[in-house]
């Protein structure tokens, strides 16, 4: 018993476990302004910068067929591509024809008929005259009691039809000029109605309107076809290719400075962005150098994204250059367009964000939530600038904190601390 007792008086005082700390530790990055180049990513299917669909002009069957119309095949300029049965269209021309000579016999009647008219009028008025001088010659007569009143009407009446003829005869020569004229008004009519004709008698040959690759064969030989269908689409040889690349809206301030650019005027005609092409061709990963010729009009409403176009040299700048080969319609590729270069900015990580427009800082060791203005926004980074609420130095929170709040205390390691600017440092 005494040498428990020993023990017990003799044992070494218990120690005080410090208390745990359970503050989370958060993984920061020290904000430092930098001169920042941006490039935005994008990818796209590389497609013809000048597409044209021929399409058929009159109806009919299509009843030759050009050799080389295949789907990849290159044509020279006026080569044959389909040719449409044009046999009604050459009856109709025939009929029209048919229809002016009838017009000139017509013109060439009344013509004659007209000169007739001419040189019976003068004799109508002469004969008139005759009538006239023997009807008086009866009234004068009459009056002496020598003629009979009988003589007196039939001298009248004589007269009367002389008068009748002549107004026949002026009113002929009257009607000529508008008789000619709606001869020549049908004339006119037919002429146009054959021009018609002609002109789809000529619409029934399709040709190559220019030196053209094939993209696609629509129509087949002996195909019925009606005016209005795609028969092929082709592109000139000499057009360019382009990429359509889909891009957030947000990340068009990535590409242009648009507080800095004329209004009225597309920002593509002010600022040229260079733009690379990547794919996989024959020899491997190849590149090409484009540059942005436009920017689409709408925006997609369910994906807000809008259509940035990248067009590529012309093939004959491409030969000239030795340029890499394999870069065919419908390559998928991907799009590197350099667009601005901002000076004195923070990069913040995307994952950085708590919100819309807030991040938290550690602040004394405490999470403190600041509200951003973003410069540019883009896939992976939000730029903005240095001012009070966020100086250069301050600790950007990249850590998801469960339960956080503004104010909650929190551990940052000892190397992100020396990495903070002194606080002379700090712009105002």
């Amino acid at each position: 018993m005494f040498v428990l007792l020993l023990l017990v008086a003799t044992r070494p005082a218990p120690q005080k476990k410090p208390p745990g700390d359970f503050r989370p530790f958060v993984e920061v990055q020290v904000a430092t302004p930098e001169d920042y180049g941006v490039t935005v990513t994008g990818f796209g299917f590389v497609r013809p910068a000048r597409v044209l669909e021929v399409i058929a002009e009159v109806d009919g069957q299509i009843v030759q067929y050009g050799e080389d119309v295949e789907d990849g095949r290159v044509l020279e300029e006026n080569a044959l591509l389909f040719r449409i049965d044009d046999v009604k269209i050459k009856a109709e021309i025939e009929k029209l024809d048919a229809q002016f000579a009838a017009i000139d016999a017509q013109v060439a009647e009344a013509s004659e008929l007209y000169k007739t008219n001419l040189a019976l009028v003068t004799i109508e008025k002469e004969t008139y005259g005759l009538a006239k001088r023997e009807h008086a010659r009866q009234l004068e007569l009459r009056s002496k009691g020598i003629s009979s009143e009988s003589d007196v009407d039939l001298a009248l009446t004589k007269l009367n039809e002389r008068i009748l003829a002549l107004r026949q005869r002026e009113s002929a020569i009257a009607l000529y000029d508008k008789s000619i004229a709606r001869l020549e008004a049908t004339r006119r009519s037919i002429r146009a109605a054959k021009n018609f004709q002609e002109i789809l008698l000529g619409k029934a040959t399709i040709r190559a309107p220019y030196a053209c690759r094939i993209e696609k064969v629509f129509a087949s030989q002996y195909q019925y076809v009606k005016a209005g269908t795609i028969l092929v689409r082709i592109r000139p040889q000499s057009a360019p290719a382009e990429v359509s690349v889909s891009l957030e809206r947000r990340m068009l301030s990535a590409l242009y400075d648009f507080d800095n650019l004329e209004r009225g005027v597309p920002p593509w005609r002010q600022v040229e962005l260079a733009a690379e092409v990547v794919w996989e061709g024959p020899n491997g990963i190849q590149k090409l150098l484009g540059h942005v010729s436009r920017i689409g009009a709408q925006v997609d409403p369910n994906a807000r994204t809008i259509e940035v176009i990248v067009e590529l040299p012309n093939p004959h700048t491409l030969r000239k250059e030795n340029a890499p080969r394999g870069l065919l319609s419908g390559t998928f590729v991907r799009v590197d367009i350099r667009g601005r270069r901002f000076k004195n900015v923070i990069v913040i990580p995307e994952k950085a964000r708590i919100s819309e427009k807030d991040i938290y800082v550690v602040r004394n060791g405490k999470l403190s939530a600041v509200s951003i203005e973003p410069l540019a926004v883009l896939r992976d980074n939000i730029l903005v600038a240095a001012n009070k609420a966020l100086p250069a130095g301050s600790m950007i929170v990249l850590t998801e904190v469960e339960s956080d709040f503004d104010g909650m205390q929190v551990r940052v390691s000892d190397e992100a601390k020396k990495k903070v600017a002194p606080e002379r440092n700090i712009p105002k």
